[in-house]
C-alpha cells in the first residue's frame, strides 16, 4: 500500500463501553475514536504487526510509562526490535 510507519496509539489501559460524560478535551464534547472497550494492548499489537511486515516501521507515539514497570517494558521493546529484525 505504500506506507513507510505505523503509528500505534494505545496507551489507555481500560476504556468503557459507553461514555456519558461530555469529553472536555473534543469540540464535540465526544471521546477521540469514540467509546468502546475493544483496543489491542500496545505492545502486543505491535509484535503482531512485526511479524506480519518486513518494510514496515513501527512508532509507538505515546506511552505512559508509569501504566508499566520500566525494566519489563525495555526488555519488551528490545525483544520486538531484535525479534522483528529492525535491531
Amino acid at each position: 500500500m505504500g506506507f513507510d510507519y505505523c503509528d500505534v496509539q494505545r496507551t489507555t489501559v481500560v476504556i468503557p463501553t459507553a461514555i456519558a460524560a461530555e469529553y472536555p478535551y473534543s469540540a464535540s464534547g465526544e471521546f477521540p475514536s469514540g467509546a468502546g472497550g475493544e483496543r489491542h494492548e500496545q505492545l502486543t499489537e505491535i509484535a503482531w504487526i512485526a511479524a506480519k511486515t518486513t518494510r514496515l516501521r513501527l512508532v509507538t507515539s505515546v506511552m505512559v510509562v508509569p501504566h508499566r514497570p520500566a525494566v519489563l517494558t525495555a526488555k519488551i521493546l528490545s525483544t520486538i526490535d531484535v525479534l522483528s529484525g529492525a535491531g
